[in-house]
């Protein structure tokens, strides 16, 4: 599904330049002597898609083969591509160690087939063709009615006669060329083959484009059931055109695992001529963007590098207020849901947690089997918290959670 009549809240260009400036301000701080830990999470400008439903805008949680689902009032509401006429996109810091792969990335200009010059070029020519026949049949229609009689075929000892001179008698022969000349006189020559493959040719070098295609392949570590694509094209209606807009597609995916699997998408509807100037994918679960090697432009970071951003982030919109800890959620796929058994869940752990984040120690309430869990013990060192504030300051502090709440 595409549309491009869409309000958006500032201007794209300057947002993504203010982004790019922010995380080369944050590099210096965020950086720690992570000694050989990969790099393998990511800061990045997201693309958080609003839809207009009535006289507001509700976020995009999800994509269906026939339209969108927003949420509305924590509802999970449909809403047909047709019934999708503005939106708004807002352009957050998303943080992730989700990632997937996205190899032989390519964005071309083309034509929808209204546009395609070799189609309308072919299309004359037939429609050419199919005039001078239609004259032709006229001449034939006369002289049958002026000679008494002409007929098209006709049976002799040879067979079947379709050649229109064999059945015009001797002295009709030159009227016959003559009224057959007369009728196709005024196509002027167009009756060439070579003339359409060059008035052709002579608009596929204006590249008066009306779509963009772009392909993909695409493939995850970790299974993701209910993937959907966001893709966002920028450009002018003229190469001096001052005014950049925008066109989005909303496209369901199959389910991505880590077999490459071939993604085309082409989105119609640019007027003719248009220039483009970037195209961007993104790709989500849910409302969760997930983290792609097309993300541009990102940080590469390290878990512990990751952490540390979003401490300062935490501490910076927590100025002089004192806190609890609070967990760190929603940034991996992987959850608690994936390391216990579904009844363990209402069980809470007392967790101890440093100035830092990081949790030091942990203890179960009602049930001693999750504090020696291996997964649950897997888990907990992964895990990392907003340290507790004391107006403002990041302390030690402790936290009673339950593992259902740990699983958000």
């Amino acid at each position: 599904m595409t549309f491009s009549r869409a309000n958006f809240k500032g201007v794209l260009g300057r947002a993504v330049f203010v982004l790019i400036l922010a995380l080369l301000e944050i590099a210096p701080l965020v950086a720690v002597d992570t000694g050989t830990e990969p790099k393998d999470c990511m800061i990045f400008p997201g693309l958080n898609l609003m839809i207009k439903r009535g006289a507001n805008y509700f976020p995009l949680i999800g994509v269906t083969k026939n339209g969108a689902l927003i949420r509305v009032n924590g509802r999970e509401v449909p809403v047909r591509f047709d019934e999708i006429n503005s939106c708004r996109v807002l352009r957050p810091v998303v943080v992730s160690d989700w990632r997937m792969n996205i190899t032989h990335l390519e964005t071309e200009q083309s034509y929808t087939p209204a546009a395609d010059p070799r189609r309308v070029w072919r299309e004359s020519e037939s429609l050419l063709i199919d005039y001078q026949q239609d004259q032709v049949d006229a001449v034939f229609s006369r002289l049958r009615m002026e000679e008494g009689g002409l007929n098209l075929v006709t049976q002799t000892t040879k067979g079947l006669v379709a050649d229109p001179l064999q059945l015009v008698p001797e002295d009709g022969v030159t009227t016959l060329k003559m009224a057959l000349s007369e009728a196709a006189g005024d196509t002027d020559g167009l009756d060439s083959g070579a003339f359409y493959d060059r008035k052709s040719k002579e608009n596929l070098d204006k590249e008066h484009f009306d779509a963009v295609i772009i392909g993909f392949e695409v493939s995850s570590p970790l299974p993701v059931q209910n993937p959907y694509l966001v893709m966002a094209a920028d450009y002018r209606l003229g190469a001096k055109s001052p005014a950049i807009l925008r066109r989005i597609a909303l496209m369901k995916l199959d389910p991505i695992n880590r077999e490459p699997r071939k993604v085309t998408l082409k989105l119609p509807g640019f007027p003719l001529g248009f220039v483009l100037i970037r195209n961007q994918i993104h790709i989500y679960e849910g409302e969760k963007e997930i983290a792609t090697d097309a993300t541009r432009p990102r940080m590469e970071v390290s878990r512990t590098e990751m952490f540390r951003y979003l401490e300062i982030q935490y501490a910076a919109e927590n100025k002089g207020r004192t806190l609890p800890p609070v967990a760190i959620r929603g940034l991996s796929q992987v959850t608690i849901r994936d390391k216990v058994e579904p009844g363990q869940l209402d069980q809470s752990l007392k967790i101890k947690v440093s100035k830092d984040g990081e949790v030091v120690d942990w203890s179960a309430r009602g049930s001693a089997t999750v504090a020696i869990s291996v997964p649950i013990n897997s888990y907990l060192r992964d895990l990392h918290f907003y340290p507790a504030l004391d107006n403002g300051t990041p302390v030690d502090g402790t936290v009673v959670e339950k593992l259902a709440d740990l699983a958000q």
